[in-house]
């Protein structure tokens, strides 16, 4: 598809079904929720590259969110649609269902939004080929992208406490679990770069428990949003996470990950990603319990927990999330 100006809507999508392992399974024996957010990006990243004919970047990922779980050995099927470009960046709808291998039966489990950025030659953001719908549907997708990008941009300031602010020292003093690992090949793509999968990967295994280490049961991801990437991570570089709790709702609440880099041999860190994950109490009978609640000290504390409820008014705050 390299070199093309515009592409019809329908030329623009991807598929792709695997089997799920028991290694893929969390604790809880369905399909963990980084593995998931792995899949996604990959799809996503390899449909945006197909039709551009570059290397191509995830730069945020909107929402993904999780209704129902997958199983050692239900197919786990995921259908990728790229909705619309906005000349140097390109919108992704993922929609991920479980399968019954004997019967067929599908089911939804997950849906996402990613903005994947184009790169030339150089690493520079780099001009991508116009989406042209056609049906419907199509213009429905196509129109909703615009809105996503307008909401996102206009959420840029929700949160008054952004990863760069004031520093890795005070994410250390508020985090409740934290790691570190070196990104090696295997977690770069062409780019030579940490995926963004990987890293959303790392930050829900982490983030996880401290929702589990917090409600004192087994926890489950619903949701996680508002996932900007602000660099790159070359492979050499080690990344850095730290979780914290921001919000506590009945059966829900909301978990940061702050996402660091420095060179290997250096001292200085830059941010990456703030992750925000909303993760479900569960109870001895498997369904949604209540959540011991969180107060926060200081006005730090405080906005980190504002926003936290303005995300959860935004997915739609009925419920557990």
């Amino acid at each position: 598809m390299a070199g093309a100006q515009s592409l019809p809507a329908s030329a623009c999508r991807a598929e792709l079904a695997v089997v799920v392992r028991p290694k893929d399974l969390n604790t809880y024996q369905s399909v963990f929720g980084g593995y998931v957010m792995q899949r996604v990006d990959e799809l996503a990243t390899s449909l945006a590259a197909d039709i551009s004919g570059r290397a191509v970047v995830t730069a945020h990922l909107d929402r993904l969110t999780f209704s129902a779980g997958i199983r050692a050995f239900e197919r786990m099927r995921l259908i990728a649609q790229a909705t619309r470009t906005f000349r140097t960046s390109m919108e992704v709808r993922v929609r991920v269902l479980g399968e019954d291998p004997l019967t067929g039966r599908q089911w939804q489990t997950s849906e996402a939004a990613l903005t994947v950025v184009g790169l030339d030659q150089g690493g520079r953001p780099a001009a991508l080929p116009q989406i042209v719908p056609a049906t419907p549907e199509e213009h429905a997708a196509y129109t909703l992208a615009e809105s996503r990008r307008r909401a996102r941009l206009a959420a840029r300031d929700l949160d008054a406490a952004p990863p760069a602010s004031p520093g890795p020292e005070d994410a250390e003093r508020l985090a409740l679990e934290s790691m570190s690992r070196i990104v090696h090949g295997r977690h770069a793509g062409e780019t030579g770069q940490a995926s963004a999968g990987w890293i959303l990967g790392l930050a829900d295994e982490l983030a996880a428990i401290t929702a589990s280490r917090h409600a004192g049961t087994p926890t489950v991801t619903v949701a996680v949003d508002d996932v900007p990437f602000l660099r790159p991570v070359p492979a050499g570089d080690v990344v850095t996470f730290r979780a914290y709790l921001t919000a506590t709702f009945r059966s829900s609440m909301e978990v940061r990950v702050d996402v660091w880099q420095r060179p290997r041999f250096g001292r200085t860190a830059a941010p990456v990603a703030r992750c925000a994950f909303t993760y479900v109490a569960l109870g001895p009978d498997g369904r949604p319990g209540p959540v011991p609640p969180f107060l926060p000290r200081g006005e730090q504390e405080a906005a980190r927990a504002a926003a936290a409820r303005q995300r959860r008014a935004r997915r739609g705050g009925g419920g557990q999330a």
